[in-house]
């Protein structure tokens, strides 16, 4: 009985059950596949197995799975066993970084490493566990730092300490640092730059940011506190946080929560924030057992083993009815009957342990943290319908249907990218396209623009930069929206300005100008150019317009001028940071321009040769290094069309066929592997191949007989598979 006293009496172990109370027969041993403890995090879980093995699975950016590589490991859709020792007790999620406690009390912890949340001393990213000097019974992790109780019931904590969230002095910790004060902790919680815990005499205290309210103090409390401040005066037997809400359980079963409530994440019915423990749906429940806060909901059990969730559900994290994206009271899941004993929540996420051992888990499937082989999409995957001409963004997709001049979209829908008027992210085109309004051509960024058929130029989306060039800068629009009477024959849009050109040949740029990519001089106080204004070089007709995330390139009279920043020789010349247009020289006839976030590519669709120039990190320039270039060189081969993503880059060439080249870390390159290519590779083996677009993380392209294809990373449904979240929980079988 030492680990069950240790874990669930003593120090509140994160999310681990007893043995005791599975639903097996008395003296049988569990299947190993059965499990003890889950944890949740940003895109990635964790969890321990009834014969304490440790595994992982999700996104592996930081090294947060422990699996000691990135480039082969860097998403691991199913669970991955974390070594091979079998002595782990407890495991701990923050946002990139996990932290483990075995059954001889040693600490391990792995992954982002920025703030020395790690706590080896160092700030070096750690692929595998490395331990923590020390013996402890108690770890969690927040974003950007992690606290610990030690077997002599002190509290320590480490890592970023910019909001005084460390309980102790002001400067960042690279190894534990005792929290300032007396008692003896029993259970501690780090979140968003905040942080608290109970004592051994069930006391409650927060400290660190108290940025709406999350430390519980009330009004009149100071926006940081550097020294554990006490909660009230109640006795708390549980304590949850991983972002800015915090929920915890009061010794007579009521539940409270405060903090952060934009998404109803509290369960008080609304989506006011707290700065007091607020009763939770009233007291009408007065037996919750165990309670765990993701990043904007939060799930609880009952003495029954009935599971009940609140708060944002927009990617089916509430396991219930996705036709409400929100739920601001305590909602019992959908589909999930079994008595329940453990919970994981993660940013969208949820996971839960039955009484038997099972492991279930449903919301957002895009990163793999589910479990069950769900995320990136590493080969082409086939998008329901016949289409033509994809035109992608910021983790969002349009395309045609086939034949006709209406858009469909899904994907991302934050600000409205979508264009629909809905607001929520889509898995999947529907049934009908998301715009009625007909286009001839369109483009997208954090925003979209496109052309009617008179010319006329439409816009919705993000406007905080002025970015839809309606004059001022404000939400933007949930649906496109007519602007001007100027005429048009191209539209290039980006993260967050766009630029465009005429009828008449003048090239006009609006939008985020603080690294003048618009062309306009600015001025420090304000930048940005929310008016669409002609660029300086405006003497002769532009025939073509291409943006990238900090500068804008344009051709006119068989030359090629650039502007914006230049740091990584995005203008193709070695220039400082402009708003005056610079020439590139060296380049072949130009057709075609296209940009990525910071390369650009230009083409001759006459000769099929093309040129490329800007940051190369991953090879996205395709010519065989990684070495940025400040000025064009050519990209072998012959080509008919070619598309940039942030990193990323594709072209057909002229036998139909379809290459991409550059970073790999979401599948982009639709190789089948997360290896960066910094040649052109063959995707697959077809031959028809028609039209190509990429978005940051994401690729698409058009076949002949009106076949989508998408591949990449699955970010809020862009791929379009309808795999990207769930809302049912669906049992790990790995």
């Amino acid at each position: 009985m030492h680990l069950l006293w240790l874990c669930v009496v003593l120090a509140g172990c994160e999310q681990v059950f007893s043995l005791e109370r599975l639903d097996a027969p008395p003296d049988a041993p569990l299947p190993v596949e059965r499990w003890r403890t889950i944890a949740g995090g940003t895109t990635h879980s964790c969890g321990i197995r009834v014969d304490q093995s440790l595994w992982c699975w999700g996104r592996n950016d930081f090294g947060q799975l422990g699996l000691g590589s990135l480039q082969s490991d860097i998403e691991r859709n199913e669970p991955a066993q974390v070594g091979g020792d079998l002595d782990w007790e407890s495991v701990s999620i923050g946002n990139e970084t996990t932290c483990a406690i075995k059954t001889d009390h040693s600490l391990w912890c792995w992954g982002r490493n920025q703030y020395a949340q790690v706590g080896d001393g160092s700030k070096e990213t750690r692929l595998t566990p490395v331990a923590v000097a020390g013996r402890w019974l108690a770890v969690s992790n927040g974003w950007d730092h992690t606290c610990a109780i030690d077997d002599e019931r002190a509290l320590f904590c480490w890592g970023a300490n910019f909001k005084k969230q460390l309980g102790a002095g002001t400067a960042d910790a690279l190894v534990p640092q005792r929290v300032s004060g007396v008692g003896s902790w029993q259970r501690v919680r780090a979140g968003e730059s905040s942080t608290c815990g109970i004592q051994t005499d069930q006391s409650l205290w927060c400290w660190g940011s108290n940025d709406l309210g999350r430390l519980g103090l009330g009004n009149g409390a100071p926006a940081e506190i550097m020294i554990p401040a006490r909660v009230g005066t109640d006795a708390w037997t549980e304590i949850a946080m991983k972002s800015q809400t915090v929920c915890a359980l009061r010794d007579t079963g009521v539940l409270r929560c405060w903090g952060e409530n934009t998404h109803g994440a509290i369960g008080d019915r609304t989506t006011a924030h707290r700065n007091v423990p607020t009763p939770v749906d009233d007291d009408r429940v007065t037996d919750w057992k165990a309670v765990e806060v993701g990043w904007d909901h939060t799930c609880a059990i009952r003495s029954t083993g009935e599971l009940q969730c609140w708060g944002r559900n927009e990617h089916g994290q509430l396991v219930s009815d996705l036709s409400r994206p929100m739920r601001p009271l305590p909602t019992a899941v959908e589909g999930g009957d079994a008595p329940w004993a453990a919970l994981g929540l993660g940013r969208r996420h949820t996971c839960a342990i039955d009484t038997s051992g099972e492991l279930w888990c449903a919301g957002y499937a895009a990163s793999g943290a589910l479990g069950f082989g769900e995320g990136s999409r590493r080969t082409p995957t086939v998008v329901g319908g016949s289409w033509e001409r994809p035109i992608t963004g910021e983790d969002a997709t349009c395309a045609y249907p086939r034949g006709q001049s209406v858009l469909a979209c899904w994907g991302s829908n934050r600000q409205g990218l979508l264009g629909d008027g809905a607001m929520v992210d889509r898995k999947a085109p529907g049934p009908t396209p998301t715009m009625t309004q007909g286009f001839t051509s369109a483009d997208l960024g954090d925003h979209g623009c496109a052309i009617d058929p008179a010319m006329r130029r439409w816009c919705w989306g993000a406007n905080d930069a002025g970015q839809l060039g309606t004059g001022v800068i404000d939400a933007g629009a949930k649906t496109p929206v007519q602007i001007g009477l100027t005429l048009w024959l191209q539209l290039s849009s980006s993260r967050s300005h766009t630029c465009g050109v005429t009828a008449v040949g003048v090239l006009e740029c609006w939008g985020r100008n603080a690294e003048r990519q618009t062309g306009h001089p600015g001025t420090l106080a304000d930048p940005n150019a929310p008016i669409p204004a002609p660029n300086p070089l405006a003497d002769t007709p532009w025939t073509t317009v291409s943006t990238g995330i900090d500068f804008s390139c344009g051709h006119r009279s068989d030359k090629v001028y650039c502007w914006g920043h230049n740091g990584f020789g995005q203008l193709g010349a070695v220039s400082s940071t402009t708003h005056l247009p610079v020439e590139v020289v060296g380049l072949p006839k130009v057709t075609t321009l296209v940009s990525g976030a910071r390369h650009t590519c230009a083409l001759s669709t006459e000769t099929g040769s093309a040129s490329c120039w800007g940051w190369n990190a991953y090879g996205q320039l395709g010519e065989g290094t990684t070495a940025s270039r400040a000025t064009p060189i050519v990209l072998p081969g012959t080509w008919r069309m070619l598309a940039l993503g942030e990193f990323h880059s594709c072209g057909i060439r002229a036998d139909s066929t379809l290459a991409c080249w550059g970073r790999n870390h979401h599948g982009q390159l639709g190789d089948g592997s997360t290896r960066d290519q910094i040649d052109p590779a063959t995707v697959g083996t077809d031959t028809d191949w028609v039209s190509v677009a990429l978005g940051y993380r994401h690729t698409c392209a058009a076949k002949a007989d009106g076949q989508l294809q998408c591949w990449g990373a699955n970010e809020d449904g862009a791929i379009g598979d309808g795999t990207a979240w769930r809302a049912i929980l669906e049992r790990v079988t790995r």
